[in-house]
Protein backbone atom coordinates (compact mmCIF):
# COMPACT_ATOMS: atom_id res chain seq x y z
CA UNK A 1 0.00 0.00 0.00
CA UNK A 2 2.88 2.00 0.59
CA UNK A 3 5.10 1.14 -2.57
CA UNK A 4 1.85 2.55 -4.78
CA UNK A 5 0.83 5.68 -2.80
CA UNK A 6 4.93 6.59 -2.90
CA UNK A 7 4.68 5.41 -7.12
CA UNK A 8 1.21 7.81 -7.17
CA UNK A 9 3.06 11.11 -6.01
CA UNK A 10 6.32 10.29 -8.32
CA UNK A 11 4.12 10.46 -11.34
CA UNK A 12 2.12 13.99 -10.47
CA UNK A 13 5.28 15.93 -11.72
CA UNK A 14 5.09 14.34 -15.10
CA UNK A 15 1.66 15.14 -15.47
CA UNK A 16 1.47 18.65 -14.56
CA UNK A 17 4.76 18.90 -16.79
CA UNK A 18 2.80 17.62 -19.21
CA UNK A 19 -0.58 19.92 -18.67
CA UNK A 20 1.39 22.70 -18.93
CA UNK A 21 3.11 21.82 -21.92
CA UNK A 22 -0.61 21.57 -23.85
CA UNK A 23 -1.51 25.08 -22.27
CA UNK A 24 1.19 26.79 -23.49
CA UNK A 25 1.20 25.01 -27.28
CA UNK A 26 -2.71 25.96 -27.03
CA UNK A 27 -1.53 29.71 -25.91
CA UNK A 28 0.97 30.12 -28.54
CA UNK A 29 -0.97 29.07 -31.37
CA UNK A 30 -4.08 31.64 -30.41
CA UNK A 31 -1.34 34.21 -29.93
CA UNK A 32 0.08 33.02 -33.87
CA UNK A 33 -3.82 33.24 -35.11
CA UNK A 34 -4.38 36.41 -33.36
CA UNK A 35 -1.45 37.91 -34.84
CA UNK A 36 -1.79 36.89 -38.47
CA UNK A 37 -5.29 38.35 -38.37
CA UNK A 38 -4.79 41.77 -37.01
CA UNK A 39 -2.31 42.39 -40.04
CA UNK A 40 -4.56 41.09 -42.46
CA UNK A 41 -7.07 43.71 -40.73
CA UNK A 42 -4.67 46.08 -41.24
CA UNK A 43 -4.13 45.32 -45.22
CA UNK A 44 -7.49 45.49 -45.46
CA UNK A 45 -7.59 49.03 -43.31
CA UNK A 46 -4.47 49.85 -45.68
CA UNK A 47 -6.58 49.09 -48.86
CA UNK A 48 -9.79 50.94 -47.70
CA UNK A 49 -7.96 54.15 -46.67
CA UNK A 50 -6.34 54.02 -50.24
CA UNK A 51 -9.45 53.40 -52.22
CA UNK A 52 -10.90 56.21 -49.74
CA UNK A 53 -8.13 58.52 -50.47
CA UNK A 54 -8.86 58.10 -54.28
CA UNK A 55 -12.73 58.58 -53.66
CA UNK A 56 -11.55 62.02 -51.62
CA UNK A 57 -9.57 63.12 -54.42
CA UNK A 58 -12.10 63.11 -57.19
CA UNK A 59 -15.26 64.32 -54.69
CA UNK A 60 -12.85 67.40 -54.04
CA UNK A 61 -12.26 68.04 -57.57
CA UNK A 62 -16.05 67.48 -58.33
CA UNK A 63 -17.29 69.44 -55.36
CA UNK A 64 -14.38 72.57 -56.61
CA UNK A 65 -16.11 71.95 -60.12
CA UNK A 66 -19.74 72.61 -58.95
CA UNK A 67 -19.02 75.14 -56.97
CA UNK A 68 -17.29 77.05 -60.50
CA UNK A 69 -20.82 75.54 -61.56
CA UNK A 70 -22.72 78.62 -59.42
CA UNK A 71 -19.56 81.14 -59.63
CA UNK A 72 -20.44 81.75 -63.18
CA UNK A 73 -24.08 80.82 -63.10
CA UNK A 74 -24.55 83.43 -60.36
CA UNK A 75 -22.17 86.44 -61.77
CA UNK A 76 -20.06 86.08 -59.05
CA UNK A 77 -17.43 84.71 -61.07
CA UNK A 78 -13.49 85.61 -61.92
CA UNK A 79 -11.90 85.48 -65.46
CA UNK A 80 -10.17 82.86 -63.26
CA UNK A 81 -13.05 80.84 -62.41
CA UNK A 82 -14.15 80.95 -65.84
CA UNK A 83 -10.82 79.39 -67.78
CA UNK A 84 -11.16 77.06 -64.82
CA UNK A 85 -14.23 76.16 -65.82
CA UNK A 86 -13.05 74.97 -69.51
CA UNK A 87 -10.38 73.16 -68.36
CA UNK A 88 -11.70 70.50 -65.70
CA UNK A 89 -10.63 66.88 -65.48
CA UNK A 90 -12.68 64.04 -67.28
CA UNK A 91 -14.55 63.34 -63.82
CA UNK A 92 -14.73 66.87 -62.89
CA UNK A 93 -16.25 67.41 -66.27
CA UNK A 94 -19.34 64.83 -65.54
CA UNK A 95 -19.91 65.86 -62.35
CA UNK A 96 -20.55 69.62 -63.72
CA UNK A 97 -22.45 68.40 -66.26
CA UNK A 98 -24.55 66.02 -64.25
CA UNK A 99 -24.88 69.58 -61.67
CA UNK A 100 -25.42 71.32 -64.96
CA UNK A 101 -28.71 69.39 -65.83
CA UNK A 102 -30.02 69.16 -62.76
CA UNK A 103 -29.62 72.83 -62.34
CA UNK A 104 -31.04 73.60 -65.62
CA UNK A 105 -34.20 71.20 -65.02
CA UNK A 106 -35.32 72.63 -61.78
CA UNK A 107 -34.26 76.46 -63.33
CA UNK A 108 -37.23 75.77 -65.98
CA UNK A 109 -39.19 73.94 -64.03
CA UNK A 110 -39.56 76.85 -61.23
CA UNK A 111 -39.83 79.73 -64.28
CA UNK A 112 -42.99 77.21 -65.98
CA UNK A 113 -44.74 77.28 -62.86
CA UNK A 114 -44.04 80.94 -62.32
CA UNK A 115 -45.69 81.41 -65.55
CA UNK A 116 -48.45 78.84 -64.79
CA UNK A 117 -49.42 81.24 -61.45
CA UNK A 118 -49.59 84.32 -63.15
CA UNK A 119 -51.77 82.92 -66.01
CA UNK A 120 -54.03 81.62 -62.97
CA UNK A 121 -54.60 84.66 -62.24
CA UNK A 122 -55.84 86.50 -65.33
CA UNK A 123 -52.70 88.78 -65.73
CA UNK A 124 -53.51 90.79 -68.54
CA UNK A 125 -51.61 90.82 -71.59
CA UNK A 126 -49.87 88.28 -73.76
CA UNK A 127 -50.87 84.96 -72.80
CA UNK A 128 -47.26 83.22 -72.94
CA UNK A 129 -45.36 86.43 -71.69
CA UNK A 130 -42.17 84.43 -70.86
CA UNK A 131 -40.24 81.42 -72.83
CA UNK A 132 -38.80 79.20 -69.57
CA UNK A 133 -36.13 78.80 -71.97
CA UNK A 134 -34.75 82.62 -72.17
CA UNK A 135 -34.89 82.86 -68.75
CA UNK A 136 -30.81 81.98 -68.58
CA UNK A 137 -29.49 80.63 -71.60
CA UNK A 138 -25.90 78.37 -71.02
CA UNK A 139 -25.65 75.21 -73.57
CA UNK A 140 -23.90 72.19 -72.63
CA UNK A 141 -22.60 70.43 -76.16
CA UNK A 142 -23.09 66.28 -76.58
CA UNK A 143 -19.87 65.56 -75.12
CA UNK A 144 -20.29 67.09 -71.56
CA UNK A 145 -18.71 70.77 -72.77
CA UNK A 146 -20.07 74.22 -71.91
CA UNK A 147 -20.12 76.93 -74.14
CA UNK A 148 -18.90 79.51 -72.99
CA UNK A 149 -20.49 81.58 -70.15
CA UNK A 150 -23.59 83.44 -70.75
CA UNK A 151 -23.26 86.96 -71.22
CA UNK A 152 -25.40 87.54 -68.81
CA UNK A 153 -25.84 86.00 -65.58
CA UNK A 154 -28.33 84.60 -63.67
CA UNK A 155 -28.84 87.68 -61.44
CA UNK A 156 -28.72 90.42 -64.64
CA UNK A 157 -31.20 87.56 -66.72
CA UNK A 158 -33.66 87.72 -63.09
CA UNK A 159 -33.44 91.34 -63.42
CA UNK A 160 -34.34 91.55 -67.16
CA UNK A 161 -37.02 89.74 -66.58
CA UNK A 162 -38.14 92.04 -63.65
CA UNK A 163 -37.70 94.90 -66.35
CA UNK A 164 -39.58 93.17 -68.43
CA UNK A 165 -42.82 92.43 -66.19
CA UNK A 166 -42.90 96.12 -65.72
CA UNK A 167 -42.97 97.23 -69.33
CA UNK A 168 -46.18 94.74 -69.09
CA UNK A 169 -47.28 96.50 -66.23
CA UNK A 170 -46.96 99.97 -67.93
CA UNK A 171 -48.72 98.41 -70.98
CA UNK A 172 -51.59 96.82 -69.24
CA UNK A 173 -52.13 100.52 -66.86
CA UNK A 174 -52.22 102.20 -71.01
CA UNK A 175 -55.36 99.43 -71.46
CA UNK A 176 -57.12 100.23 -68.50
CA UNK A 177 -57.39 104.00 -69.61
CA UNK A 178 -58.38 103.07 -72.59
CA UNK A 179 -61.08 101.20 -71.16
CA UNK A 180 -63.04 102.91 -68.40
CA UNK A 181 -65.51 99.67 -68.25
CA UNK A 182 -62.36 97.54 -67.29
CA UNK A 183 -60.65 99.99 -65.07
CA UNK A 184 -61.66 98.14 -62.28
CA UNK A 185 -60.24 94.79 -63.39
CA UNK A 186 -57.01 96.40 -64.83
CA UNK A 187 -56.52 97.92 -61.12
CA UNK A 188 -56.80 95.21 -59.98
CA UNK A 189 -54.60 93.19 -62.00
CA UNK A 190 -52.33 96.07 -61.60
CA UNK A 191 -51.65 95.39 -58.24
CA UNK A 192 -51.36 92.02 -58.45
CA UNK A 193 -48.94 92.15 -60.87
CA UNK A 194 -47.29 94.52 -58.06
CA UNK A 195 -47.15 91.92 -55.63
CA UNK A 196 -45.97 89.50 -57.68
CA UNK A 197 -42.75 91.47 -58.77
CA UNK A 198 -42.09 92.80 -55.00
CA UNK A 199 -41.91 88.87 -54.64
CA UNK A 200 -40.08 88.41 -56.99
CA UNK A 201 -37.89 90.99 -56.34
CA UNK A 202 -37.08 89.76 -52.43
CA UNK A 203 -36.38 86.04 -54.19
CA UNK A 204 -33.90 87.31 -56.32
CA UNK A 205 -32.46 89.64 -53.60
CA UNK A 206 -31.99 86.54 -51.18
CA UNK A 207 -30.49 83.97 -54.27
CA UNK A 208 -26.90 85.38 -53.96
CA UNK A 209 -26.96 84.75 -50.00
CA UNK A 210 -28.32 81.35 -50.79
CA UNK A 211 -25.69 80.55 -53.02
CA UNK A 212 -22.64 82.31 -51.25
CA UNK A 213 -23.56 80.00 -48.40
CA UNK A 214 -24.15 77.00 -50.37
CA UNK A 215 -20.75 77.54 -52.26
CA UNK A 216 -19.21 78.30 -48.77
CA UNK A 217 -20.34 74.65 -47.61
CA UNK A 218 -18.76 73.53 -50.42
CA UNK A 219 -15.41 75.29 -50.25
CA UNK A 220 -15.48 74.23 -46.38
CA UNK A 221 -16.25 70.87 -47.17
CA UNK A 222 -13.51 70.61 -50.41
CA UNK A 223 -11.16 72.42 -48.28
CA UNK A 224 -11.49 69.67 -45.10
CA UNK A 225 -11.20 66.84 -47.69
CA UNK A 226 -7.85 68.28 -49.23
CA UNK A 227 -6.40 68.60 -45.64
CA UNK A 228 -7.08 65.07 -45.55
CA UNK A 229 -5.85 64.60 -48.69
CA UNK A 230 -2.31 66.35 -47.86
CA UNK A 231 -1.85 64.47 -44.74
CA UNK A 232 -2.37 61.13 -46.70
CA UNK A 233 -0.08 62.55 -49.56
CA UNK A 234 2.88 62.75 -46.74
CA UNK A 235 3.75 59.02 -46.55
CA UNK A 236 3.83 58.81 -50.93
CA UNK A 237 6.27 61.83 -51.32
CA UNK A 238 9.71 59.64 -50.33
CA UNK A 239 8.20 57.35 -53.56
CA UNK A 240 8.32 60.48 -55.71
CA UNK A 241 11.46 61.54 -53.99
CA UNK A 242 12.98 58.44 -55.22
CA UNK A 243 11.52 58.64 -59.03
CA UNK A 244 12.87 61.99 -59.65
CA UNK A 245 16.01 60.53 -58.78
CA UNK A 246 15.67 57.68 -61.57
CA UNK A 247 13.89 60.67 -63.14
CA UNK A 248 17.46 62.17 -63.24
CA UNK A 249 19.65 59.62 -63.85
CA UNK A 250 17.23 58.49 -67.26
CA UNK A 251 17.36 62.86 -68.29
CA UNK A 252 21.21 61.97 -68.23
CA UNK A 253 21.19 59.20 -69.82
CA UNK A 254 18.88 60.66 -73.09
CA UNK A 255 21.16 63.45 -72.84
CA UNK A 256 23.84 61.56 -73.71
CA UNK A 257 21.99 59.24 -76.10
CA UNK A 258 20.93 62.72 -77.87
CA UNK A 259 24.92 63.85 -77.90
CA UNK A 260 25.62 61.04 -80.02
CA UNK A 261 22.43 61.49 -82.44
CA UNK A 262 23.91 64.92 -83.11
CA UNK A 263 27.02 63.48 -84.27
CA UNK A 264 25.50 60.59 -86.10
CA UNK A 265 23.58 63.51 -87.77
CA UNK A 266 26.63 65.33 -88.55
CA UNK A 267 28.19 62.21 -90.11
CA UNK A 268 24.50 61.76 -92.01
CA UNK A 269 24.96 65.32 -93.29
CA UNK A 270 28.59 64.69 -94.88
CA UNK A 271 27.62 61.29 -96.43
CA UNK A 272 24.34 63.28 -98.45
CA UNK A 273 26.82 66.26 -99.48
CA UNK A 274 29.55 63.70 -100.63
CA UNK A 275 26.01 61.86 -102.10
CA UNK A 276 24.94 65.30 -103.75
CA UNK A 277 28.02 65.73 -105.38
CA UNK A 278 27.48 62.84 -107.13
CA UNK A 279 23.81 63.65 -108.11
CA UNK A 280 22.39 64.62 -111.65
CA UNK A 281 22.39 68.21 -112.14
CA UNK A 282 20.05 68.10 -114.95
CA UNK A 283 17.71 65.70 -113.42
CA UNK A 284 14.72 68.27 -112.78
CA UNK A 285 14.80 69.77 -116.56
CA UNK A 286 11.56 71.03 -117.41
CA UNK A 287 10.26 71.22 -121.15
CA UNK A 288 10.73 74.92 -122.73
CA UNK A 289 8.04 74.33 -125.22
CA UNK A 290 6.57 71.75 -128.10
CA UNK A 291 6.15 71.19 -131.30
CA UNK A 292 3.39 72.30 -132.77
CA UNK A 293 3.71 70.99 -136.64
CA UNK A 294 5.28 68.46 -138.77
CA UNK A 295 6.32 68.43 -142.67
CA UNK A 296 9.36 66.42 -143.54
CA UNK A 297 12.42 67.52 -141.89
CA UNK A 298 10.74 70.74 -140.83
CA UNK A 299 8.68 71.55 -137.87
CA UNK A 300 7.26 74.22 -136.15
CA UNK A 301 7.64 74.81 -132.31
CA UNK A 302 5.64 77.29 -130.02
CA UNK A 303 8.55 79.08 -129.14
CA UNK A 304 9.75 82.65 -130.86
CA UNK A 305 11.16 86.29 -130.53
CA UNK A 306 8.90 87.17 -126.94
CA UNK A 307 10.97 84.10 -125.57
CA UNK A 308 14.86 85.37 -126.66
CA UNK A 309 14.88 82.70 -129.57
CA UNK A 310 17.48 82.94 -132.14
CA UNK A 311 18.42 81.40 -135.35
CA UNK A 312 20.91 78.12 -134.49
CA UNK A 313 19.15 77.78 -131.10
CA UNK A 314 19.14 73.76 -130.32
CA UNK A 315 16.90 71.56 -128.66
CA UNK A 316 16.67 68.09 -127.41
CA UNK A 317 13.38 66.41 -128.55
CA UNK A 318 11.33 64.33 -125.80
CA UNK A 319 8.05 62.47 -125.91
CA UNK A 320 5.20 64.40 -124.67
CA UNK A 321 4.96 61.76 -121.70
CA UNK A 322 8.48 62.62 -120.36
CA UNK A 323 7.51 64.49 -117.54
CA UNK A 324 5.08 62.19 -115.80
CA UNK A 325 7.78 58.88 -116.54
CA UNK A 326 10.71 61.03 -115.49
CA UNK A 327 13.82 62.41 -117.60
CA UNK A 328 15.77 58.80 -116.47
CA UNK A 329 13.41 57.05 -118.31
CA UNK A 330 15.37 57.96 -121.53
CA UNK A 331 18.32 56.69 -119.68
CA UNK A 332 20.00 54.37 -122.18
CA UNK A 333 24.18 52.62 -121.73
CA UNK A 334 26.66 54.61 -123.19
CA UNK A 335 28.86 51.46 -123.81
CA UNK A 336 31.52 52.51 -121.17
CA UNK A 337 29.77 51.23 -118.38
CA UNK A 338 27.39 54.62 -117.50
CA UNK A 339 24.25 56.21 -118.12
CA UNK A 340 23.49 58.84 -121.11
CA UNK A 341 20.25 60.34 -121.78
CA UNK A 342 19.14 59.98 -125.71
CA UNK A 343 16.54 62.46 -127.34
CA UNK A 344 14.26 60.99 -129.72
CA UNK A 345 15.75 63.55 -131.87
CA UNK A 346 17.36 66.88 -131.98
CA UNK A 347 16.69 69.82 -134.06
CA UNK A 348 17.65 73.54 -134.93
CA UNK A 349 15.74 76.34 -135.25
CA UNK A 350 15.75 77.75 -138.80
CA UNK A 351 13.74 81.12 -138.97
CA UNK A 352 11.60 83.08 -136.20
CA UNK A 353 8.23 83.48 -137.11
CA UNK A 354 6.34 85.53 -134.31
CA UNK A 355 6.41 86.01 -130.68
CA UNK A 356 5.63 82.76 -129.90
CA UNK A 357 6.54 80.72 -133.14
CA UNK A 358 9.39 79.28 -134.95
CA UNK A 359 10.81 76.98 -137.69
CA UNK A 360 13.48 74.41 -136.91
CA UNK A 361 14.85 71.80 -138.93
CA UNK A 362 15.55 68.09 -137.88
CA UNK A 363 19.58 67.39 -137.44
CA UNK A 364 19.22 64.01 -135.98
CA UNK A 365 16.26 61.55 -135.11
CA UNK A 366 17.78 58.39 -132.90
CA UNK A 367 15.41 55.64 -134.22
CA UNK A 368 12.73 57.66 -137.15
CA UNK A 369 11.07 53.80 -137.48
CA UNK A 370 10.32 52.75 -133.62
CA UNK A 371 10.36 56.31 -132.32
CA UNK A 372 9.74 59.42 -134.92
CA UNK A 373 9.34 62.81 -134.20
CA UNK A 374 5.75 63.72 -133.69
CA UNK A 375 3.00 67.09 -133.01
CA UNK A 376 3.17 67.46 -129.08
CA UNK A 377 6.64 66.09 -128.35
CA UNK A 378 8.23 68.42 -126.22
CA UNK A 379 11.66 70.67 -126.52
CA UNK A 380 14.84 70.25 -123.93
CA UNK A 381 17.61 72.86 -124.09
CA UNK A 382 19.47 72.10 -120.13
CA UNK A 383 21.83 75.65 -120.61
CA UNK A 384 18.68 77.70 -121.84
CA UNK A 385 15.91 79.77 -120.19
CA UNK A 386 12.68 81.29 -122.13
CA UNK A 387 14.26 85.01 -122.54
CA UNK A 388 17.30 84.49 -121.28
CA UNK A 389 19.81 81.73 -120.88
CA UNK A 390 22.34 79.74 -118.38
CA UNK A 391 26.26 81.13 -118.15
CA UNK A 392 28.49 77.88 -119.09
CA UNK A 393 32.10 78.08 -119.35
CA UNK A 394 34.20 74.84 -121.52
CA UNK A 395 37.08 73.44 -120.76
CA UNK A 396 39.00 70.07 -122.23
CA UNK A 397 38.94 68.65 -125.63
CA UNK A 398 36.31 69.13 -128.11
CA UNK A 399 36.66 67.13 -131.26
CA UNK A 400 32.51 67.62 -132.09
CA UNK A 401 32.90 66.22 -135.34
CA UNK A 402 36.16 63.33 -134.88
CA UNK A 403 38.51 65.12 -137.56
CA UNK A 404 41.14 65.32 -135.15
CA UNK A 405 41.25 69.07 -134.38
CA UNK A 406 40.44 70.57 -131.02
CA UNK A 407 37.09 72.62 -131.69
CA UNK A 408 36.60 74.62 -128.61
CA UNK A 409 36.81 78.55 -129.76
CA UNK A 410 34.49 77.41 -132.39
CA UNK A 411 31.99 75.82 -130.34
CA UNK A 412 32.12 79.03 -128.02
CA UNK A 413 31.15 80.68 -130.55
CA UNK A 414 28.18 78.50 -132.17
CA UNK A 415 26.91 78.18 -128.63
CA UNK A 416 26.83 82.48 -128.38
CA UNK A 417 24.98 82.49 -131.85
CA UNK A 418 22.20 80.40 -130.10
CA UNK A 419 21.89 82.35 -127.30
CA UNK A 420 24.15 80.38 -124.71
CA UNK A 421 26.03 82.48 -123.24
CA UNK A 422 29.87 81.00 -123.04
CA UNK A 423 31.12 83.10 -119.82
CA UNK A 424 35.13 81.42 -120.68
CA UNK A 425 36.94 78.51 -121.78
CA UNK A 426 39.86 77.39 -121.17
CA UNK A 427 42.86 78.06 -123.72
CA UNK A 428 45.39 74.73 -123.46
CA UNK A 429 48.00 77.16 -125.62
CA UNK A 430 48.23 79.67 -123.04
CA UNK A 431 47.42 77.46 -119.86
CA UNK A 432 44.81 79.95 -119.02
CA UNK A 433 41.04 81.27 -118.93
CA UNK A 434 39.99 83.17 -121.67
CA UNK A 435 37.06 85.15 -120.50
CA UNK A 436 36.25 84.66 -117.24
CA UNK A 437 34.03 82.46 -114.48
CA UNK A 438 32.12 84.30 -112.56
CA UNK A 439 28.57 83.73 -109.91
CA UNK A 440 26.60 83.43 -113.10
CA UNK A 441 28.28 80.95 -114.20
CA UNK A 442 25.70 77.60 -113.82
CA UNK A 443 27.61 74.87 -115.70
CA UNK A 444 31.35 74.24 -116.83
CA UNK A 445 31.56 71.33 -119.51
CA UNK A 446 34.16 69.36 -119.55
CA UNK A 447 35.50 68.00 -122.84
CA UNK A 448 37.66 64.81 -123.15
CA UNK A 449 40.97 64.09 -121.56
CA UNK A 450 44.35 63.38 -124.06
CA UNK A 451 46.98 61.18 -123.65
CA UNK A 452 45.35 59.01 -121.04
CA UNK A 453 48.00 55.75 -121.78
CA UNK A 454 50.64 58.13 -122.73
CA UNK A 455 53.14 57.46 -125.51
CA UNK A 456 55.67 54.81 -124.81
CA UNK A 457 57.86 55.61 -128.13
CA UNK A 458 57.89 59.18 -127.14
CA UNK A 459 60.64 60.80 -126.23
CA UNK A 460 61.45 62.44 -122.22
CA UNK A 461 60.10 65.87 -123.83
CA UNK A 462 56.89 64.70 -125.38
CA UNK A 463 56.03 63.48 -122.33
CA UNK A 464 56.57 65.87 -120.51
CA UNK A 465 54.58 68.00 -122.94
CA UNK A 466 51.77 65.60 -122.65
CA UNK A 467 51.19 65.96 -118.92
CA UNK A 468 51.45 69.70 -119.41
CA UNK A 469 48.55 69.67 -121.26
CA UNK A 470 46.57 66.77 -118.87
CA UNK A 471 48.05 69.06 -115.70
CA UNK A 472 45.97 72.18 -117.69
CA UNK A 473 43.34 70.81 -117.69
CA UNK A 474 43.47 69.68 -114.09
CA UNK A 475 43.96 72.95 -112.98
CA UNK A 476 41.05 74.05 -114.98
CA UNK A 477 38.67 71.27 -113.05
CA UNK A 478 40.14 72.88 -109.78
CA UNK A 479 39.60 76.17 -110.87
CA UNK A 480 35.55 75.15 -111.22
CA UNK A 481 35.38 73.42 -107.94
CA UNK A 482 37.12 76.03 -106.04
CA UNK A 483 33.94 78.54 -107.61
CA UNK A 484 31.22 76.13 -106.73
CA UNK A 485 30.27 75.73 -110.68
CA UNK A 486 28.30 72.38 -111.49
CA UNK A 487 30.57 70.44 -113.44
CA UNK A 488 28.97 68.56 -116.03
CA UNK A 489 30.27 66.04 -118.47
CA UNK A 490 29.95 66.86 -122.93
CA UNK A 491 28.54 63.77 -122.92
CA UNK A 492 25.76 64.13 -120.42
CA UNK A 493 25.49 67.99 -121.54
CA UNK A 494 25.18 68.33 -125.22
CA UNK A 495 21.92 65.96 -125.83
CA UNK A 496 20.16 67.87 -123.33
CA UNK A 497 20.74 70.74 -125.31
CA UNK A 498 19.82 69.55 -128.80
CA UNK A 499 23.37 70.60 -129.85
CA UNK A 500 24.84 67.78 -132.23
CA UNK A 501 28.28 66.54 -131.59
CA UNK A 502 30.04 63.53 -131.82
CA UNK A 503 30.36 61.48 -129.13
CA UNK A 504 32.16 58.65 -129.82
CA UNK A 505 35.31 59.67 -131.05
CA UNK A 506 38.21 57.53 -130.68
CA UNK A 507 40.89 57.99 -128.41
CA UNK A 508 43.45 58.20 -131.46
CA UNK A 509 41.94 61.38 -132.58
CA UNK A 510 41.47 63.08 -129.55
CA UNK A 511 45.19 62.76 -128.86
CA UNK A 512 45.49 64.13 -132.37
CA UNK A 513 43.44 67.19 -131.38
CA UNK A 514 45.41 68.19 -127.98
CA UNK A 515 48.71 67.57 -130.05
CA UNK A 516 48.72 71.21 -131.34
CA UNK A 517 49.31 72.56 -127.40
CA UNK A 518 52.42 70.11 -127.41
CA UNK A 519 54.54 73.41 -128.74
CA UNK A 520 53.75 76.44 -127.95
CA UNK A 521 52.25 78.52 -130.88
CA UNK A 522 54.28 81.57 -131.39
CA UNK A 523 51.63 84.36 -131.80
CA UNK A 524 47.89 83.80 -131.21
CA UNK A 525 45.58 84.72 -133.85
CA UNK A 526 43.81 88.35 -133.62
CA UNK A 527 40.31 87.00 -134.18
CA UNK A 528 40.93 84.62 -131.05
CA UNK A 529 42.62 86.90 -128.84
CA UNK A 530 39.83 89.41 -129.41
CA UNK A 531 37.39 87.51 -127.37
CA UNK A 532 34.41 84.98 -127.39
CA UNK A 533 32.08 86.30 -129.75
CA UNK A 534 34.56 87.09 -132.83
Amino acid sequence: MARQQQSGESKAPLVIALALFVLTTLALGVLTYLAYSDMAAVNVAADEAKKKEAAAVKLLEAEKAKALLYRVAVGTATEEDRTNLKNLTKDAKDAVAAEYNNFYKALLTRVAGAVQDVKKKDFVGKSEFVDPKNVFVWNMAADGTLADAPQKPLIDQMVGFYASQQLAQLDATSKQQQADTAKAAYQQAAANEKAMADQLDQALKAVPGKVAAQIKTFEDQANKRAQGFEEASKDYRGEIKAQDDAKAKLNFEIQRREDEIARLRILKTRLEEEQTAKADHFQYDRPHGKILAKRGEVVDINLGSADNVRTGLTFAVHPSDTPIRGMQSRNRPDGRGGQIVVPKAQLEVIEVLGPNLSRARITQETNRIRESVLVGDLLYNSAWRKGSADHIALFGIFDTNGDGTDDIRQLARNLSKMGIIVDAYYDLGKKQWVGEITEKTIYAVEGNMPFKGGSVSASDAIRAAQSAVRTGIETARKDVLERGTKLVKMRDFFPRIGYTVNLDVSENRINQAASRYLVEEAAAPAAEAGGLNN
